[in-house]
């Protein structure tokens, strides 16, 4: 066998070794950030279809669901603290445009930890104002879920 043979075997070899608790982690993380099992795997450097299997097997499932669960909760306690630090102060110097994709994020975030649907776009209507700057009529945007149109 020639030394250009030796490395790729070896190298396949290597590539068959069984995962270590370190990589099962990091694929159980991974997931729960919803990073797919084929960025996975370029990330440890193992084949997707090594990451599928490991997520098949039991009890995975709840471990992945256990993490996104705390990552959530992190979040959310972060998202409560970063919306305190806002003042009406610091709300009020963002212009029309900003504040409606604010409440168009917020709106998904909370419909996302609801458990709701988040894959219906939100129409924000401005009550048929041209220009964007100038406030809806009760000075707020009218937000309108498309599935309730």
């Amino acid at each position: 066998m020639n030394k250009s043979n030796h490395m790729k075997k070896t190298h396949r070899m290597q590539n068959k070794s069984r995962l270590n608790t370190q990589e099962i982690k990091t694929i159980i993380t991974r997931t729960a950030e919803g990073i797919t099992p084929n960025a996975i795997g370029k990330e440890l450097k193992r084949c997707n279809k090594t990451v599928s299997a490991v997520l098949m097997r039991e009890g995975i499932s709840a471990e992945v669901e256990v993490v996104r669960q705390k990552l959530a909760d992190r979040y959310e306690e972060l998202n409560h603290r970063l919306l305190d630090s806002i003042s009406n102060a610091d709300i009020s110097k963002i212009n029309a445009y900003q504040r409606i994709v604010g409440c168009g994020i917020l709106t998904d975030k909370v419909r996302l930890l609801r458990g709701q649907s988040t894959s219906n776009s939100i129409s924000v209507l401005l009550a048929r104002h041209v220009n964007i700057n100038e406030p809806a009529p009760s000075d707020r945007p009218v937000i309108v879920l498309d599935d309730e149109i």
